[in-house]
């Protein structure tokens, strides 16, 4: 069986000196050992932060002309923001999301260059991290005569797309078909930015996928589900601990094979209490991969022919 499998990593490290904003940096790296025509990449990212409206301040301690200055906590004060791929910057609204990109937009936006810019004076900062995923295009073993059907591309000795006209005695054998799985891993190194901002995660995917029956496989030239949504949704958030490794399904059915999916991993400071800039150090990593598990076998050369068992 020819086993599908891609690869993303991304580490977020948050770096921190006097008087600096606390750092989120994300590299991102992959690679694809299955379905040429498959990929999966970070394409999305947004940041929240609410807050309650700006807190009356008072300059000073005393009445009178010789007041004494006093310098006041204001959790409505700072702001967090996104800097991705270097140059493009979203700031943290203090009701909704910050989105890098659109349903549509994401499709066609690959982040490999990505931090996250914490200078609020108060924890309490959300920001989640999207994958989009294009599932197999169908694809089948080149016949040795025939080669490939007009309009497939060949690559390896297979042909991918659309078959066209074939024999419904001896219909070709789709190698896509199976069931894939997700599998993920989490570490964090850090226990003071953990414990100072009761940092917590969830994790979610959203899926459409070809017909039960068979059929409605992506084309090559199909690279986008604009329908697919995460929504808000995801469940509980839980402790980082509980994410450290986690697989899931995709699919169901051999012939259900997944079109599109987007999945997310969303983090979420858990305390609303002054930000400790100086002593936030951490690093979180997750992995994150697709296989196929199981399928149609591939044919193989034989090289038992000819050979005897040895009593």
């Amino acid at each position: 069986m020819k086993t599908s499998v891609l690869f993303a990593i991304f580490a977020l490290s948050v770096v921190t000196a006097p008087f600096s904003f606390a750092d989120v940096t994300v590299k991102t790296g992959g690679e694809n050992s299955g379905n040429p025509q498959e990929a999966l990449f970070l394409c999305n990212a947004g940041i929240s932060h609410p807050r309650p409206a700006i807190i009356p301040r008072r300059d000073c301690t005393t009445e009178g002309e010789n007041c004494v200055s006093e310098t006041i906590y204001d959790p409505a004060r700072g702001s967090d923001f996104l800097r991705v791929n270097g140059y493009q910057t979203l700031v943290a609204p203090v009701s909704g999301r910050a989105v890098v990109a659109s349903n549509q937009e994401q499709w066609f936006n690959k982040i490999t260059e990505l931090s996250v810019n914490m200078g609020s004076e108060a924890y309490g900062t959300t920001y989640n991290l999207d994958f989009c995923y294009r599932g197999p295009v169908p694809y089948y073993k080149k016949d040795k005569k025939k080669g490939c059907a007009e309009g497939q591309t060949e690559d390896g000795g297979y042909c991918y797309g659309d078959p066209g006209k074939i024999d419904p005695k001896k219909p070709p054998v789709d190698l896509s078909e199976g069931l894939y799985e997700l599998g993920t891993f989490l570490s964090a190194a850090g226990n003071a930015y953990l414990s100072n901002t009761q940092l917590k995660g969830r994790f979610h995917f959203v899926c459409s996928f070809r017909s039960a029956k068979g059929g409605g496989g992506r084309g090559a030239e199909e690279l986008s589900d604009p329908s697919l949504s995460l929504g808000n949704g995801g469940g509980a958030f839980t402790s980082l601990g509980s994410l450290s490794m986690f697989s899931a399904p995709l699919n169901t059915s051999a012939k259900m094979v997944p079109r599109f999916c987007l999945i997310r991993f969303e983090f979420k400071e858990f305390t609303s209490a002054q930000r400790k800039h100086l002593s936030d150090n951490a690093e979180v990593t997750v992995g994150l991969d697709i296989q196929k598990v199981s399928g149609p076998e591939e044919e193989e050369e034989d090289t038992s022919k000819g050979t005897e068992a040895i009593p």
